[in-house]
């Protein structure tokens, strides 16, 4: 698509008239950019490449340096969210809990459970060397403490941060 040259930027060109003279809409394919300039119209330049850490959130038609091109407007890119980890080491996952305030809630949910239920879950919360996020104790345990499925992973992920 052709962009017609204004006092206000670069417009769209539709097949209106340009200083009275009405233009077929196929000059496009048939004269060359000098002629097209000659007349104000121009067939953009592909932008510049997205700098990393940076989102389109707009384009325009601008003249840069002397050419005419698509010039994205920018914004910073939301920060990434780490992935939730499906392992952490039984000590990251207590040192995350105890920054949590959680450690002792922990705790006292595992004596909470009913038996045989309670020594399952006291041999694996004592002797595990790691934790898997999709272990059932964690659901178990989560319910109890009446976590949610995004704080669970939030807890994972402070866990896998833990050197």
């Amino acid at each position: 698509m052709l962009y017609l040259e204004t006092q206000n930027g670069f417009a769209a060109w539709r097949g209106e008239p340009i200083e009275d003279i009405r233009y077929p809409r196929s000059i496009e394919q048939r004269w060359s950019p000098e002629d097209l300039a000659a007349i104000g119209l121009y067939l953009p330049e592909p932008a510049d490449p997205v700098p990393e850490g940076k989102i389109v959130t707009g384009q325009s038609v601008q003249r840069v340096e002397g050419v005419v091109k698509w010039v994205h407007e920018l914004d910073d890119a939301p920060p990434v969210s780490p992935e939730v980890p499906a392992v952490v080491s039984m000590r990251q996952a207590r040192l995350a809990l105890l920054a949590a305030g959680l450690l002792g809630a922990l705790e006292s949910g595992i004596d909470g459970l009913p038996e045989p239920d309670r020594s399952a879950a006291r041999i694996e919360w004592e002797y595990a060397t790691e934790l898997r996020r999709d272990h059932p104790l964690i659901v178990s345990l989560a319910q109890q403490l009446d976590l949610s499925e995004q704080q669970v992973d939030g807890l994972f992920i402070a866990a896998s941060q833990i050197t």
